[in-house]
């Protein structure tokens, strides 16, 4: 079966592995991004660190995609 579960096991596995260092990168920059345009205060800092571990999740799954190559046919 092309592109069958085990497929996407390997490839949510590999999500999983690579997420850590999208989203630790991507928080970062929103503080940085957060801190040159002048935002103070915990509540704004920590939001800007969220938006970016969220916004990791699609990169990680295209990264992780991108990595993965094509589905395999089991031949």
């Amino acid at each position: 079966m092309v592109g069958g579960p085990s497929d996407i096991r390997d490839v949510i596995r590999l999500a999983a592995f690579i997420y850590g260092a999208i989203a630790s990168t991507l928080a970062a920059v929103g503080v940085v991004v957060a801190l040159v345009a002048g935002v103070t205060g915990l509540v704004p800092l920590l939001a800007a660190a969220v938006a970016g571990a969220v916004a990791a999740v699609p990169g990680a799954w295209l990264a992780a995609r991108a990595l993965h190559g094509p589905p395999q046919d089991g031949r």
